[in-house]
């Protein structure tokens, strides 16, 4: 086999396009090149950035490691889930993206875990975390609501995941990751309550739960949502989302300094 063709092995994205050998040579040669190069990569973030916690050499090997069980699991999660697209323009069907973020998850969680440890506020990190890991997991136990199904035949975005995480990571960031963030203040010094933690981490997951519903809110609003105007409507809802939050979050503390 000529060595262009080892190349072109290891850069693929399509893994249907690989045979079953050709799979293993993918798999061997992303674990011999894919650590030194990753490792490369940690020392380079760490000298620009200054992020000197292993936890995000760690995140980024998981990274490498779900895309080693992608390509090795294809023909049975291809089989279960479809992840070859069908109406999707991008490598993968909707679904396929749900499947390759599951198995990231642990990446984006160690990920940002070095964030909050960075910032010298291991909750922040924590918060950020299950922030970010939370909606994956959400559209994985509604991957058919996600998938290339939800593509109108005439053309339009469907429920893309890509899009509906970041909106509701967005809304975590502010909620979830709020909550969490105030566990630091409550073990240090009392100034937030335990049940502030709660309340918010509680509405901040509610939150964003809500536009991970777009199917069952498509049978109720006036617009299709699966087009770029019915987009524009989950992101304006987003927003009024944000909104309610903030206002029942700082409603419920001011309502507990009362109580307490």
């Amino acid at each position: 086999m000529h060595l262009r063709r080892y190349f072109s092995i290891f850069w693929t994205n399509e893994p249907w396009k690989l045979n079953k050998n050709e799979k293993k040579i993918h798999i061997l040669m992303n674990i011999l090149l894919g650590i030194p190069i990753l490792y490369i990569m940690y020392q380079i973030f760490t000298n620009l950035l200054k992020i000197h916690y292993m936890s995000f050499y760690f995140a980024l090997c998981f990274f490498l490691v779900a895309w080693i069980l992608y390509v090795y699991f294809w023909d049975k999660l291809n089989l279960k889930y479809g992840l070859k697209p069908v109406r999707s323009p991008f490598p993968y069907s909707y679904s396929g993206y749900v499947i390759l973020f599951t198995l990231s998850s642990p990446g984006f969680f160690f990920m940002m875990l070095s964030g909050g440890l960075e910032s010298g506020n291991f909750w922040f990190g924590l918060g950020l975390g299950v922030a970010v890991v939370y909606p994956i997991l959400f559209m994985f136990f509604r991957i058919r609501t996600f998938s290339d199904r939800s593509i109108p035949v005439g053309g339009g975005f469907g429920f893309m995941p890509l899009s509906y995480w970041i909106l509701s990571v967005a809304l975590g960031f502010f909620t979830v990751v709020r909550g969490f963030s105030g566990l630091n203040f409550y073990l240090s010094d009392g100034s937030v309550s335990l049940e502030f933690v709660v309340i918010s981490i509680l509405i901040g997951l509610v939150v964003q739960s809500v536009v991970l519903f777009p199917d069952k809110l498509n049978k109720v609003v006036p617009l299709d949502l699966r087009t770029k105007n019915g987009f524009l409507f989950m992101f304006a809802l987003a927003l009024v989302l944000y909104g309610v939050s903030q206002f029942l979050i700082d409603f419920m503390k001011a309502l507990i300094s009362l109580v307490v």
